[in-house]
């Protein structure tokens, strides 16, 4: 099956180095075209559609695509087109399927992350604001999922910089008010530091969730929570950016470490991706699609 479209693909070379004309070399990419679609090969004839500028073809191929759970080259399609509702649509199958890369990858294309005036750089334009000297970016899709489960059940959520400030962003973003405090290992302990305009006489008596990337050896979140006690609030939760893993090697959060002292502290694997779509619409909107 392979070898046919191959072959076809090395004649279209040959075309082009032989100096066919545009005609040519476009009659011979619709007939890869047909023949990806007869094989089944649908990365090969939604890469042809979008070549030739066939929209009605790659909306048909797109479409089948995402019928038969080619995610990934659906998305591309949709995409090309501007087609955001099937964009969403790829969004959400990819979340049935629990698929976090994909869930990342689409979604960080639906929002445009890291376009001019993109999510990416609105979140360090907002970080430089608190006078943040370090701002880290993480799966947006992960987070704005957590977002849309938490943020209502709130009053305050309190970032630890620079790890947590990512989280503080997106859940502000969420309609959760948020502060900014800094929190560093130093020798045996760990220095804090509450960002200007932070007013954590508020905190008292109020239910709060504290943002940071991971706790590996426990030093900056334990002197965080100490602080934030201090002022008497009702609860204080944990939200992480890194699932655990069973050791200190690797990139996540070494659970035993966690201080004792939150009631309740959640990773991204605590929430499944039912709800995907609506958090990714509530973001949206709130960012005004990243767009002038």
């Amino acid at each position: 099956m392979w070898e046919r479209t191959n072959l076809s693909q090395e004649q279209l070379r040959d075309l082009e180095s032989q100096g066919a004309s545009k005609e040519e070399i476009e009659q011979k990419k619709k007939e890869l075209m047909e023949t990806a679609l007869q094989e089944g090969s649908l990365y090969r004839a939604i890469k042809a559609a979008i070549e030739l500028n066939n929209r009605e073809r790659v909306k048909q191929i797109a479409e089948r695509c995402i019928s038969e759970s080619y995610l990934h080259d659906a998305h591309k399609g949709f995409s090309f087109l501007g087609d955001r509702e099937g964009m969403l649509r790829v969004i959400e199958a990819q979340g049935r399927e629990g698929n976090t890369y994909g869930v990342e990858w689409a979604v960080g294309d639906y929002l445009q992350v890291r376009s001019e005036n993109g999510l990416y750089e609105r979140f360090h334009n907002w970080a430089n604001q608190k006078n943040v000297r370090r701002s880290i970016c993480f799966d947006v899709s992960t987070i704005a999922n957590m977002a849309y489960h938490l943020a209502g059940n709130y009053d305050f959520g309190v970032g630890i910089a620079s790890g947590g400030l990512f989280s503080t962003f997106i859940f502000e973003n969420f309609g959760l008010e948020t502060m900014v405090a800094e929190c560093h290992r130093r020798g045996k302990g760990a220095t804090f530091e509450w960002h200007s305009g932070s007013k954590p006489e508020l905190l008292m008596g109020k239910n709060i969730i504290v943002f940071d990337k991971d706790v590996v050896t426990g030093r900056t979140t334990r002197r965080f929570l100490r602080e934030i006690q201090r002022y008497q609030p009702k609860s204080v939760d944990l939200a992480l950016v890194h699932n655990p893993i069973c050791s200190a090697y690797g990139l996540g959060t070494i659970a035993e470490n966690i201080p004792p002292g939150f009631r309740q502290v959640y990773f991204p694997s605590s929430f499944n991706y039912n709800f995907i779509v609506k958090a990714v619409k509530k973001l949206e909107q709130s960012l005004g699609n990243g767009r002038e």
